[in-house]
């Protein structure tokens, strides 16, 4: 009504045409007729006249849509007939030719391309229907001939012309199939009811079913065929051992995922066929046979023994020609069964070249995962520290959940998240170290949150296991101020007695702290070498230490033949004290670098350690890595002690020994 008023009241007739079309378009004016609308541009009369074409224009339209519609509804109705007369023409030609080879049904001698019809209807495969049986009737129309149908399918297993196994085989390696093999496996469906017991087959009609159905197009899982997994793994075995043998020659390795060996059934073929398979695999197969690759070793890590696949992993890795996706599958498997001796050559391919491999390789290391070939909680803590080196740098730590499609690098997140929980759970000092190593690799600074909580977690789990009561002559001796009980009193005893020491240097009149300056006649004072002045402090040292029965000996070794300045012990614990001067060049980075990484690791030490420094003065000290130099050395002590990790604080020590010239 709005559009209808504004047309008749302005004068420009370009916009009363405007507002026309709008009220036009929009179904015209509520409760207005074409008359009244007529009445109110009468005296308009060009307008008027428009007005009316535009009405012309529109019926015409309406009129043309609806013959349209009338003729699509009329050529789909003859469409829907003629489709009806084709169908009943067909099956008026089936009827027939089945009626021409009636005896010959009911003989089980009709030709094998008319039971492949017949097996396609049984199995719905012409026309969706809910029993086999209504699907040979949609097919036939005649009830008579479905039985007829019926009687030559179920009699399929004793027909002479039958095809071996391995033809089978051969033909769907080239993408053909035989004419009986569809009819095949519907008698099976006809003769092997579920509540049957007992197989209806001898054993080569058992590898004939087995055959057909590895290599078939799927359809839901047939009756007979649990039956089989469960009475006969061994012929189910022999089958899928025989199927692969053929395919794997002409380069098909699909039939070798056909049968899940992760359920209770499967693990019963899987033990007797996955061996073979994986021996006979292709060398150089193609990227999209890797899938079945995976769930052959998958297979094998739960069914088989470790010492048959740790030489079979050697064999494959032995020969030169592998291509480099299959290499780092072999690699992988072979790390889960001897870790030691695969991890150096995967961190080459991983980790090395800047990380490009891992880049290069994330897919496949995302999918040995996500495959079960790589479990988190079979891996050392060498291989955990190397999958968060080699995928965590390729993938963000954020685990917020997106829509869509999961994308590989979403699951490289999850993957490194649960690596990283596995270190965490390590109550081992390996597993210290590599979380430390980690929280200081550049390549994972987006991960370094998630891995200083995992440092902290880690700790703590470590305590736990470390932690051990004291025997009650332990206690007795601790309570007397005898001997210590554990490394921590070891480690207790071994500060007083050197912060007690650093008292007596600095303070004590007769000038100890001379002891560690080289002071030739004429020449300015240079301080000793590093170890001229562990020695000095060594001798005073033994003497306290000496008289609660704790030994302190020079260059104690650890593992890997490494050796810290001091090693303090008792009976089966230890403490290992790192020694640096003011001015030595790795001052900032030992603490972590060699008595964290190297000697609190020890299970002797249970963690602990102490980092001892000397200082000799302002002009003689390293700048720490904001680039400020201490001023004193109590100064030095507080910011080597702020280096450290809140939970490495909790045992690890710091004490600055200052042996500077009195001013």
């Amino acid at each position: 009504r709005w559009c209808l008023s504004r047309a008749a009241a302005v004068a420009s007739e370009e916009a009363a045409r405007y507002y026309l079309l709008l009220s036009h378009q929009s179904g015209g004016a509520e409760g207005v007729s074409e008359e009244a609308v007529s009445a109110r541009l009468e005296s308009k009369p060009s307008l008027h006249e428009w007005w009316r074409g535009l009405l012309a224009s529109r019926r015409e339209y309406e009129a043309h849509l609806a013959q349209a519609m009338s003729e699509d509804e009329a050529d789909a109705r003859r469409a829907a007939a003629r489709q009806d007369e084709e169908k009943r023409e067909q099956q008026e030609r089936r009827r027939r030719r089945l009626r021409l080879h009636e005896a010959e049904l009911r003989e089980n001698k009709c030709p094998p391309a008319l039971l492949d019809e017949l097996a396609h209807a049984y199995f719905g495969m012409f026309e969706q229907a809910e029993t086999q049986a209504a699907g040979l009737l949609a097919l036939l129309g005649d009830e008579s001939l479905v039985r007829v149908a019926l009687t030559a399918i179920r009699n399929t297993p004793s027909r002479t012309d039958l095809p071996e196994a391995a033809d089978v085989v051969r033909l769907a390696t080239e993408e053909r199939r035989h004419y009986l093999a569809w009819p095949f496996l519907a008698a099976l469906e006809e003769r092997w009811p579920l509540e049957l017991g007992e197989p209806p087959l001898d054993e080569d009609g058992i590898r004939l079913a087995m055959a057909i159905h590895l290599t078939m197009p799927p359809l839901a899982q047939p009756s007979w065929y649990e039956p089989v997994l469960r009475q006969r793994p061994d012929l189910a075995a022999d089958a899928l051992i025989a199927a692969c043998k053929i395919a794997f020659r002409q380069g098909e390795t699909r039939i070798a995922a056909a049968i899940e060996f992760t359920d209770d059934l499967g693990q019963a073929v899987a033990k007797r066929a996955v061996l073979p398979l994986l021996r006979t695999f292709p060398r150089r197969c193609k990227l999209d046979q890797l899938p079945t690759l995976r769930h052959l070793l998958a297979a094998a890590l739960g069914s088989q023994s470790e010492p048959e696949l740790a030489q079979l992993a050697q064999r494959k890795l032995s020969l030169r020609s592998m291509a480099a996706a299959q290499r780092l599958h072999w690699l992988c498997f072979g790390l889960m069964l001897a870790p030691q001796t695969y991890v150096p050559e995967l961190r080459r391919l991983l980790c090395g070249k800047g990380g490009k491999g891992g880049n290069r390789h994330l897919d496949i290391v995302v999918a040995l995962f996500e495959d079960r070939v790589l479990r988190e909680q079979g891996l050392t803590v060498d291989a955990l520290s190397l999958f968060v080196q080699a995928i965590g740098p390729h993938c963000t730590a954020s685990r917020l959940a997106s829509g869509g499609i999961v994308s590989t690098a979403q699951l490289a997140t999850a993957i490194v998240h649960r690596l990283v929980a596995g270190l965490a759970s390590r109550s081992s000092p390996a597993a210290t170290a590599a979380l430390a190593q980690l929280a200081r690799d550049e390549e994972l600074r987006h991960w370094a949150s998630v891995l200083r909580h995992a440092e902290k977690r880690q700790a703590d789990a470590r305590r736990e296991a470390e932690f051990r009561y004291a025997s009650v002559d332990a206690v007795l001796a601790t309570l007397d101020g005898l001997q210590p009980a554990n490394a921590a009193d070891l480690a207790a005893l071994t500060v007083d007695c050197l912060k007690q020491l650093a008292d007596s240097i600095r303070h004590g009149n007769t000038s100890d702290w001379r002891q560690y300056w080289n002071t030739p006649t004429g020449s300015p004072w240079q301080p000793k070498g590093e170890n001229l002045c562990r020695d000095a402090l060594l001798s005073d040292l033994r003497i306290r230490l000496e008289r609660v029965d704790v030994q302190a000996v020079p260059e104690g070794v650890y593992a890997n033949d490494k050796r810290a300045d001091i090693l303090v012990s008792r009976g089966d614990f230890n403490v290992p004290v790192e020694i640096k001067k003011s001015s030595g060049k790795d001052l900032w980075q030992a603490i972590r670098g060699q008595l964290i990484e190297r000697y609190a690791t020890d299970p002797g030490a249970q963690g602990h350690g102490i980092y001892l420094a000397f200082w000799f003065g302002r002009d003689r000290c390293r700048r720490d890595p904001s680039g400020l130099r201490p001023s004193h050395a109590t100064d030095l002590e507080q910011r080597l002690r702020e280096s450290l990790a809140p939970e490495q604080a909790t045992k690890i020590t710091v004490v600055v020994v200052d042996v500077s010239k009195p001013k």
